[in-house]
């Protein structure tokens, strides 16, 4: 039977590692789950990566909500003076 060459971890278990490697040391952390520094260090770069693409995606999504909300609030100004106006004339109409 052959050996398997790479054993795939979960996110999770990347996760963890990271954090283990910044509280004990990467060599101390690295022994205790059983892979190299290198991989930690690897880890922690595509960590890095992962979230400041996930920073520009999430300043993307509040601009894009920015945009809505600015839309939203001209539109209800707009409601808000036809009411106004309604009032006004209403009020006009009853006066007589």
């Amino acid at each position: 039977m052959a050996k398997k060459l790479f054993e795939r971890y979960d996110d999770h278990f990347k996760t963890q590692a990271i954090r283990l490697a910044q509280e004990l040391g990467p060599s101390r952390a690295a022994s205790q789950l059983g892979v190299t520094t290198s991989i930690l260090q690897y880890w922690r770069k595509a960590h890095q990566v992962k979230k400041k693409i996930s920073k520009e995606e999430q300043a993307k999504l509040d601009h894009e909500e920015l945009l809505r909300l600015r839309k939203e609030n001209a539109e209800q100004k707009q409601v808000i003076l036809i009411l106004k106006k309604a009032a006004a004339f209403f009020s006009n109409d009853q006066q007589k």
